[in-house]
């Protein structure tokens, strides 16, 4: 978790980076990584960011069972 912390809260447009530890025995899911982009089109920087890139291929695809994406919009 903290690898990822540190690969990803540095991406330029990557803000309020968290991580999270599940409490509640309600969800399959142990951690979280929460982060906030000012629009789409940082949150689209992010993805293709060299960091980004190299993190989800050589630790996240390796390390990850399963995993719930969810990427929101303020309304």
């Amino acid at each position: 978790m903290e690898d990822g912390r540190s690969a990803l809260s540095t991406i330029p447009t990557v803000q309020a980076f968290k991580v999270f530890k599940q409490i509640s025995p309600k969800n399959t899911y142990d951690f979280g990584f929460s982060m906030v982009f000012d629009n789409e089109a940082d949150y689209e920087a992010y993805n293709v960011h060299p960091q980004h890139v190299d993190f989800v291929e050589n630790r996240w695809k390796k390390e990850v069972e399963q995993f719930l994406e969810i990427d929101y919009s303020e309304v």
